[in-house]
């Protein structure tokens, strides 16, 4: 099949962010996600339909209460996932490399993961979008603070 052919086809590039092993999402300029890739869902745990929603409630933010949208609360202010893709959206660049280590909600339990991320501009005809991409870290950074505390 002729490649120029499949870069035109929508079948074609959800095959390929699905078989991206990192975590991914698609936001727009109003931080509302456009898509998710398979790794994301797995991420979280659960199938929950993602689209059209505020980057916090895409990632069952545990700080967000029932009907409470992101970017709303107290808590919102200090998020670095927050703060980082405001940047990215409002400078219009690549931000690489952040940590987090947050409280979500996955399977209705709370759990601490920490992810590294990185936020990156992309264009597309005349609309911005922001591609977020994580690695979840959780295991090797405990790995990492056991080493610390025997080492003391």
């Amino acid at each position: 099949m002729n490649l120029g052919k499949l870069k035109e086809s929508k079948v074609f590039l959800e095959a390929i962010i699905d078989s991206i092993a990192s975590p991914i999402f698609i936001i727009d300029s109003n931080y509302r996600v456009e898509n998710v890739n398979n790794s994301f869902n797995d991420l979280f745990k659960d199938d929950t339909d993602r689209i059209g929603k505020l980057t916090g409630n895409a990632i069952c933010c545990s700080e967000l209460k029932e009907n409470e949208e992101c970017g709303t609360t107290d808590h919102c202010v200090n998020c670095v996932l927050r703060e980082t893709i405001s940047d990215a959206i409002r400078n219009d660049i690549f931000i690489e490399k952040k940590y987090i280590e947050k409280e979500f909600r996955i399977n209705g339990k709370k759990v601490i993961k920490t992810l590294k991320f990185s936020v990156k501009p992309l264009k597309f005809e005349s609309y911005n979008y922001f591609i977020c991409v994580f690695d979840d870290i959780t295991e090797e950074y405990k790995l990492e603070e056991k080493l610390i505390s025997q080492n003391e």
